[in-house]
């Protein structure tokens, strides 16, 4: 029962509790779990019992057992003292704290990384609580009570903090970095153990001194009364000295304005906005001491004032202010504001946080009256940080300390800036006593500081670059968002809406401003402005597309800070803005580059452009590297390695200059910034700033901008100088801008206003224009460097729609222009002028050429020939003129669709007539061109009579030859096929290494068809021997081994790789396999046939080493995932697996690679992989009568996504469309948790629906697969009968082709469900669904169809435009699509299925391999029911669609609408 003596105390604890709940859901005040826990022992035990049966517990237990022990007997010991505190539970503090402790235990079950820990979390602990054992033996004061209390209580909040993130499944990430202080809100409360620790010291102190002189007390009466009111007085006098010396020295209002502009800033901050920067790593070591200094740089309006005030007050929270204790921990905080003079002077801003020390910090302020007595000690800046910062805490005589927060730097006068920097290396060099001042500074400001901070480390050689945290939009986007939301509630007509209209207009407006803000405040806030007094809906549209009206006003004055500084060079820098405000796609650093050496007229570039970009230009410049290092990465020394080497593209060989300069160390500087000139894009920090540079043109008064039409002029005369010098691309290394060129030439062309480009601009274009278009050299070079659809674009502008043609015969109609051409030219010219089919003319042939006539002309036939269509059905009415080649259908009837025809489109005549009209000599070679293409266009049987005629011509013609094969495979006939590429390999030189490789790729495929399984092997080791070297023939030779059960032949093969090196190559040719191939389920195959796992563990952590080494993100994520397979599949190590998965979806969450989606292909077949292993965990526990919540929690974790708009620091979290919210839904239906399981299967339902109904039907069977699986897991078994059928449609076809009939029409049934007895509508119970722990699941990684291959479909749409068989047995059968004769779908496994053999062996147990389980329910859902498809299909225009009433029906029933 509680005393009368402690009521401050249970306000406390009633505080903790309340937390605890919030965080944990738990109500530790009626838990009876901690009943029995009385002491460390009781605890120990009671873990013990629980978790014995975890063999990662075990392995840690005695590490584990200690920890616990040393930081918890404290603790026991101490919980009686506080017993009269505790009026809200019936046990004691002792068994509150330790019962938090074992709930802590048990929500981290089985994770071995997470006991160790826990156990480091206890080692860290120990030096808060093993003070408190000292206080079990006597009685103690009050005031240290209430220190005991605040410690336990704390001890509380950490516990059910990470108690809490571990259930939410951050458990990964969470064991690496959170316990260690990588989370804020544990952060915090070390923080406060700590401070709570200096003051029970201190407090400790005090009463051992007040105890020691009691005696005295009597004595000292009467002086201490006098010495109280002198010491009043004294105090008094200190106080008007400071405040007039600081306070008023700091420019009259300046103590008072800071405060007022922090306060301001705290009222407005919505409650969470800056929350991220507690979770910086770099920002908890700051808070932690571990570095002195630490830089905040960002764009400007990106809330860095509200950061800094959100910083002011978590450093206020961690250590309380104005309570004038003997060892203080001081805050100080100073805004710097440019258009307020008085805001921007170092003096200024050093009295004002020194008055604010003062009012916390009695000794401090002891100490500043001294100094402050001689006025000459605070006169000039440099002054004052030497008396009043540098000395005080620099002294061994206190221990006083400081964290000051300085906003806004960029905004002071340049000569300011310069004195702040010089001050802050006192910090960073540790002096001769080895301590450094015990002053923690933080500066905000903007980007372009940088070039402050590297002029100051040059000129006092001393570091202060390195510790920088960036301001980005990936980190305040949360905060964006809690913008919005609350802004949004201003604008007047909202609330006049009702339902459907409101929900749709707060939609669209939170979009737009979500869309456009890219990290910047005050965008969103302009934009909020201007649309909330809005009184019609067309009006909010229509803002909504404007840029804000004051924007212009903060990035001019952004080019004004540019402008003033003499030694800018504007010409630079709006060549810069030019190219980045009109370029059509992103530039590179590189492109950039070169762009600055052609202007400088001599090849000299810009030697610090990357450093002026991060730097002085990083208001409005961004950067953007491969690997998705920022500056802030690259300043505080992350990337380091990969700058300097397979990021660096400058020059490697300056041996000599180093040499050189070696020994000059005035020279020597790190050059961190050396990102590659190839892929780092540059571009604006934010899109209105290429919206003002467009609309404001150059202002006078700056001299920086761009004129739009002199831009476009210069560009367009820059493109065509590329393309029309021969010797470009040999003068310059990629990137040397000739691709952009060559694509965006025509398209900068046609922007220029003509009429306003002078006399002799106009003749430099004409020039240059018809060397592009005349002459068969410069037509070549452009045509040869450009991808096929960039060409087709060409051909659609120019010759289909005509938006380029009359902007480009416009320039050649001025008479004076043409002067300087060549005769031959002008006539061309003059004609061109006027008639589109001589503009294109010389194009049209030098096209046709490149297509018929000459061999290697590396132009895409297929666009030469619509080309070729184009220009021949003539423009401007001259259709006339080429009657002679026209065809009266030239197009298939109802195949011309919106855009361009295809070739496929086009009839074999038209085809013909379109080969004929150059004039060449046809030639072997010219109808073996001509087959190709009828080939590729499926005219087959024409193809093959022009093959014939091609190898009639000439026998030797083995290319014809190939060709013939190829059309005659298309026809099915794959021995004769196969009979030709032997003919042609007879007779082809022996140097076509790369043809002959083809050649026997397509007799090893064929043969497969043909069920040539020998031939399959002799074919596939021809194709090896041509290139010994190529992955690819490599990986078909192992395939064809395993797929004719040669292992030892496999064994054999993969251990001669395993033993050789290519010349020039750092890794053995298995390695490269690996990385480069999908031959790993081969390998493991034959490895556990043979019993050699130890060989592919060999191989494959050989493999993720050299992915490591190479630093590419895709391959060691792709080589990891293979890993885990292997040791579920194949390995038999169900532990190992489960490590390597979460390990892929906890430290590589971050990764950038230049190919995201193959990231996000690796960590969704993670987590595939996990959620049906954490299913059956959870099943197997639940069948023990056991607890499955630790399971279902991690589960949970893995569907949920946050959804980023919560104000809380904790993200409000929602189902996400990854397949591991399947799982969970199944979880939920088997458990009648009916809303919960909807909610997990809704986002996948309208993920199907959103493919089906969006603009391309080449994706529809995806939608139709998706929908099937999704369903099928609903139990939905009608609708997922329907979808399957649609996806099973292909086959049908295939075997009714075989069978020689056509399918009957019979009735309607749905297939049964094989190995369930269970109706449709029912739900079964966990113990009849699956016996999971002898078998389970994997998610394979493997594109073929090999032992449990899983990729699910190759391709949605055939040849013929019809959907294709999708399916793929996940079984060792790899059956033909002729062979299937049914296939089986488990309603539990994720993507499993199984054709008819492959059934039988999984029902007998006998599949070689980890594979679903024989007691899954399963669903026949091939041979498909009659007319199912009809349910989900309609014909239109000859297609089928997706019918708007099955998908209706599908959304209101499964997604409410």
């Amino acid at each position: 029962m509680a005393s009368t003596e402690d009521p401050q105390f249970t306000q406390i604890w009633a505080d903790a509790f309340a937390q605890y709940h919030k965080d944990t859901g738990r109500d530790i005040k009626k838990d009876s779990a901690i009943s029995s826990l009385h002491n460390t022992d009781d605890l120990l035990d009671h873990i013990d019992q629980k978790q014995q049966k975890f063999e990662a517990y075990r392995n840690k237990r005695s590490k584990l057992w200690e920890a616990l022990r040393v930081a918890m007997k404290p603790v026991e010991l101490v919980g009686g003292l506080t017993q009269g505190a505790l009026t809200l539970t019936p046990f004691a503090p002792a068994s509150t704290v330790l019962g938090a402790v074992l709930f802590l235990v048990q929500s981290a079950e089985s994770v071995t990384s997470a006991y160790d820990t826990i156990a480091d979390l206890m080692e860290k602990l120990q030096q808060f609580t093993g003070r408190l054992s000292e206080y079990s033996k006597s009685m103690i004061d009050m005031k240290l009570k209430k220190i005991i209390v605040e410690s336990l209580t704390t001890l509380l909040t950490v516990f059910a903090r990470s108690e809490k993130l571990i259930k939410r499944g951050r458990a990964l990430h969470y064991f690496a970095v959170t316990f260690l202080g990588g989370d804020g809100k544990v952060q915090a409360a070390f923080g406060r153990l700590s401070e709570l620790t200096k003051y029970e010291q201190s407090m400790v102190a005090a009463l051992n001194l007040s105890s020691s002189k009691r005696t005295e007390k009597a004595v000292e009466g009467v002086a201490n009364s006098l010495n109280d009111s002198r010491k009043d007085k004294k105090e008094e006098e200190d106080r008007k000295l400071l405040q007039d010396s600081l306070e008023g020295e700091a420019k009259g209002h300046a103590f008072d304005r800071v405060s007022e502009i922090n306060a301001d800033l705290n009222e407005k901050r919505l409650s969470g906005t800056g929350d991220w920067i507690l979770d910086e790593l770099l920002f908890q070591a700051w808070t932690n001491r571990e570095m002195p200094l630490l830089w905040i740089l960002g764009g400007p309006g990106a809330g860095k004032s509200y950061l800094s005030s959100r910083i002011v007050s978590y450093l206020k929270q961690l250590h309380p202010q104005e309570r004038q204790l003997p060892v203080a921990v001081s805050v100080g905080f100073f805004y710097i504001k440019e258009d307020d003079q008085q805001l921007r002077s170092v003096n200024t801003i050093l009295k004002s946080v020194a008055a604010q020390i003062a009012k916390n910090d009695s000794v401090f302020k002891s100490a500043a009256a001294k100094v402050c007595r001689s006025p000459e000690n605070i006169r000039t800046a440099k002054s004052t940080w030497r008396k009043l910062f540098l000395d005080f805490f620099s002294s061994s005589q206190n221990e006083s300390s400081v964290f000051i927060v300085i906003d806004g730097l960029d905004e002071a006068p340049q000569e300011e800036r310069e004195t702040l920097l010089e001050f802050l290396g006192d910090l960073v060099i540790r002096p001769e006593s080895g301590e450094r001042p015990r002053i923690q500074i933080v500066i905000v400001g903007r980007p372009d500081l940088q070039i402050d901070m590297q002029a100051a480390e040059q000129s006092h050689e001393v570091r202060i670059r390195g510790d920088l945290i960036e301001v980005s939009p990936r980190k305040t986007t949360k905060d964006i968002l809690d913008y919005i939301s609350t802004g949004i509630r201003k604008v007047r007509i909202l609330p006049k809406l009702r339902g459907k209209d409101r929900a749709d207009l707060k939609e669209e407006i939170i979009d737009k401003l979500t869309q456009g803000a890219n990290g910047m405040f005050l965008w969103v806030n302009l934009m909020l402005e201007q649309i909330k007094n809005k009184t019609r809906i067309s009006d909010i549209r229509a803002a909504l597309d404007e840029a804000p009206r004051d924007l212009a006003r903060m990035i001019r004055h952004v080019f004004e800070r540019i402008a003033a500084n003499p030694d800018e060079n504007k010409d630079d820098l709006n060549e810069m803005l030019a190219w980045v405000a009109c370029a059509e796609r992103p530039l590179v650093i590189g492109e950039l580059d070169l762009l600055l050496k052609l202007r400088s007229g001599i090849g000299e570039g810009v030697l610090t452009l990357e450093d002026d970009l991060r730097g002085k230009y990083a208001s409005f410049f961004t950067l953007t590297r491969e690997d998705g290092l920022t500056t802030e990465d690259l300043l505080r020394g992350r990337g380091k390695e990969s700058a300097s080497s397979e990021y660096n593209d400058h020059d490697e060989n300056d041996e000599g200059d180093s040499k050189t300069n070696a020994s000059d160390d005035d020279f020597v500087e790190e050059q961190l910034f050396q990102s590659s000139l190839k892929t780092t894009i540059i571009q604006f920090s934010h899109a209105s700033i290429r919206d003002y540079l467009r609309r404001e043109g150059v202002p006078a008064d700056l001299g920086i901008g761009i004129e739009m039409n002199e831009t476009q002029y210069r560009i367009t005369q820059t493109c065509l100088s590329i393309i029309c010098d021969e010797e470009h691309t040999k003068k310059y290394e990629a990137p040397n801008l000739f691709d952009y060129a060559a694509t965006h030439v025509l398209g900068h062309l046609v922007l220029i206003d003509r009429s306003k480009v002078d006399e002799e601009d106009r003749r430099r274009i004409v020039e240059l224009l018809s060397s592009l278009l005349y002459e068969e050299s410069t037509m070549r070079r452009w045509y040869v460097s450009l991808w096929a659809s960039e060409l087709e674009d060409i051909i659609d502008k120019c010759l289909a729609q005509h938006q380029y043609s009359q902007s480009i015969r416009s320039w050649f109609s001025d008479k004076e222009s043409l002067h300087s051409l060549s005769p031959e030219k002008q006539l061309w010219a003059q004609s061109a002028a006027t008639s589109n089919k001589e503009l294109f003319r010389p194009s049209a042939l030098s096209l046709a050429s490149a297509w018929l006539k000459a061999p290697g002309a590396d132009v895409d036939e297929e666009s030469c020939v619509l080309f070729l269509h184009y220009y021949l059905l003539g423009t401007e009415n001259q259709v006339d003129e080429v009657e002679e080649v026209d065809d009266p259908n030239p197009v298939r009837p109802a195949e011309v669709s919106a855009g361009l025809v295809r070739v496929s489109d086009l009839s074999a005549d038209r085809i013909t007539a379109l080969a004929k009209f150059a004039g060449l000599e046809a030639n072997s070679y010219w109808h073996g061109r001509l087959a190709k293409i009828l080939r590729d266009a499926d005219h087959v049987d024409e193809a093959i009579e022009e093959f014939e005629i091609s190898i009639g011509m000439d026998s030797q013609n083995w290319l014809a030859m190939g060709g013939m094969g190829i059309a005659r495979s298309l026809k099915e006939d794959y021995s004769k096929a196969v009979e030709w590429h032997l003919k042609a390999l007879k007779i082809m030189p022996q140097e076509e290494t790369h043809h002959r490789t083809i050649f026997w790729q397509e007799v090893t495929d064929w043969r497969d068809e043909m069920g040539d399984i020998e031939g399959v092997v002799e074919a596939s080791r021809e194709a090896l021997s041509a290139q010994p070297e190529l992955p690819l023939s490599m990986h078909r030779y192992i395939q064809s081994l395993d797929d004719a059960g040669r292992y030892a032949d496999v064994m054999e093969f993969v251990e001669t790789l395993d033993r050789k090196i290519p010349e020039g190559e750092e890794e053995t040719s298995l390695t490269r396999l690996l990385l480069n191939t999908y031959v790993h389920e081969e390998v493991s195959n034959a490895c556990r046939v043979l019993g050699r796992l130890d060989f592919a563990i060999h191989a494959f952590e050989t493999a993720i080493a050299a992915s490591q080494r190479a630093k590419d993100i895709n391959y060691e994520m792709k080589e990891r995932l293979h890993f885990a397979n292997f040791y579920y599949r194949q390995g038999g190590n169900e532990t190992k697996a489960l490590e390597i998965w979460e390990d892929l979806l906890s430290n590589f969450e971050h990764k950038k690679s230049e190919h995201d989606w193959a990231v996000g292909y690796v960590r969704e077949n993670a987590s595939s992989s996990l959620s049906q292993l954490y299913l059956d965990k959870a099943v197997a526990v639940e069948r023990a009568h056991g607890d499955p919540s630790v399971w279902i929690s991690k589960l949970v974790a893995l569907s949920t996504q946050s959804k980023g708009t919560s104000s809380d620091q904790d993200d409000e979290e929602v189902i996400s469309t990854r397949n591991a919210s399947l799982i969970l839904g199944l979880w939920y239906r088997w458990h009648h948790q009916h809303e919960e399981a909807k909610a997990c299967f809704k986002a996948k339902i309208l993920e199907g629906i959103a493919i089906l109904t969006d603009d391309d039907p080449s994706n529809d069977v995806w939608g139709y697969v998706s929908l099937a699986e999704t369903l099928l897991k609903t139990g939905d078994m009608e609708n997922a009968a329907t979808a399957f059928a649609i996806s099973f449609a292909h086959l049908d076809n295939v075997n009714a082709r075989k069978n020689g009939e056509k399918q009957d029409q019979g009735s309607l049934e749905l297939p049964a469900r094989k190995g369930s007895t269970v109706a449709n509508d029912q739900t079964p119970d966990p113990e009849d669904v699956a016996t999971v722990e002898a078998n389970g699941h994997g998610t394979d990684t493997s594109p073929r169809a090999t032992t449990g291959g899983s990729e699910k479909a190759t391709n949605g749409i055939d040849g013929e435009g019809n959907m294709r068989f999708t399916w793929t047995c996940d079984g060792p059968y790899r059956h033909k699509e002729k062979a299937i004769k049914a296939m089986y779908f488990c309603e539990i496994c994720l993507n499993t299925c199984f054709c008819q053999d492959c059934y039988a062996l999984l029902n007998t147990r006998k599949l070689p391999y980890r594979k679903c389980d024989p007691n899954h329910t399963f669903y026949q859902a091939y041979p498909t029911p009659e007319k199912v498809e009809t349910l989900a299909t309609i014909e239109i225009d000859g297609q089928l669609k997706p019918h708007p009433e099955w998908l209706d029906g599908l959304k209101k029933k499964w997604a409410g609408y």
